[in-house]
């Protein structure tokens, strides 16, 4: 009955909001891509819950992006932001150079096939800080009629750097998308995010797509994405990046923020009760956990038992309940 009026209630929101309310039609192959791409960037946010120190940690042997994917680089930034109010800097928050992403391709693979780039979510008191000061506006100067950001996750992607996976690398002078830009070469690009990451990989993708020439190398799978800017930057987005899709679970509040004059990006799926194929919790973390998405969407498969999900889930920090069947 619960289940039942949440989805009712969730519907409506959608139709006073003008988004479609019926259960978004997924086919197979999307189901299962995005399913993987997403405990891809897990095992992103886990080597980096572990070894929250090092800029190159190596992925658990048996995890997905151990067993079946080459780490070929990293990407590293600093969560930290200037608090501003009426344009008087209050005060810094943040601070620290952490690892954010991996460029990988699958093992055995010429990477000229294709390239991920997966970048995680907020996993720190830092960047929840920086997170919290998002709302602040950052128009971009260099680029006028491109519309205006979410400064506090682009002061984090601003600092974003690239370091190779080889022995005593560092981490390169430039952006990152101007070093993943020459690593890709010809070869397409697949950007992947959730929450903090889908932001990321928001400017990443439109960077590399159109100031790095890649075009439609270029694609984007976005989950639990917040809004990383205006509309006007939206339309840039969607202007620039010819082929990414935001997913965003209706009741994960985290695709609502920032608030105010920010906005969604163009080619947002929202995922009602039905569209996943497990059953997911309503409870605030479970419908923003990144292991929910990727359950919901791969269901259960020859290889992705429930307790394949439920222990995924545990090794994340989360509760295993968030995840049932149907």
């Amino acid at each position: 009955m619960r289940r039942m009026a949440v989805s009712a209630l969730a519907g409506a929101v959608l139709v006073l909001a003008g988004c479609v309310s019926q259960p978004m039609l997924l086919q197979s192959n999307e189901r299962v891509e995005v399913s993987e791409l997403a405990l891809l960037v897990a095992d992103v946010f886990d080597m980096y819950k572990q070894q929250p120190t090092n800029l190159k940690p190596v992925p658990k042997a048996d995890s997905i992006l151990g067993k079946d994917w080459e780490v070929v680089g990293y990407i590293v930034g600093d969560a930290k932001a200037a608090v501003t109010l009426n344009g008087a800097q209050l005060l810094s928050v943040g601070g620290g150079t952490a690892m954010y992403g991996v460029l990988a391709h699958k093992k055995g693979e010429n990477p000229a096939q294709s390239y991920v780039l997966a970048v995680r979510g907020t996993a720190d008191a830092n960047e929840w800080k920086v997170n919290a000061f998002s709302a602040d506006k950052l128009p971009l100067s260099a680029d006028q009629g491109k519309g205006t950001v979410a400064k506090g996750f682009y002061s984090i992607y601003q600092t974003l750097r690239y370091i190779p996976n080889t022995a005593n690398a560092t981490a390169a002078s430039v952006q990152a998308w101007q070093s993943v830009r020459d690593v890709v070469g010809s070869a397409p690009v697949t950007v992947v995010g959730h929450s903090l990451g889908s932001a990321m990989s928001t400017y990443l993708m439109t960077d590399l797509a159109s100031r790095g020439g890649l075009g439609a190398q270029v694609r984007g799978r976005l989950l639990a994405s917040p809004r990383p800017g205006d509309d006007t930057y939206a339309n840039y987005v969607a202007s620039v990046v010819q082929d990414y899709v935001v997913y965003n679970n209706v009741s994960d509040v985290v695709p609502q923020i920032p608030p105010g004059s920010f906005a969604a990006l163009k080619n947002e799926k929202i995922l009602m009760p039905d569209n996943f194929l497990v059953k997911v919790s309503y409870s605030p973390v479970c419908s923003h956990q990144l292991v929910s998405y990727a359950a919901g969407l791969g269901g259960i498969q020859p290889n992705r038992s429930l307790d394949f999900w439920k222990k995924r889930m545990k090794d994340s920090g989360n509760s295993p309940a968030c995840v049932e069947a149907k």
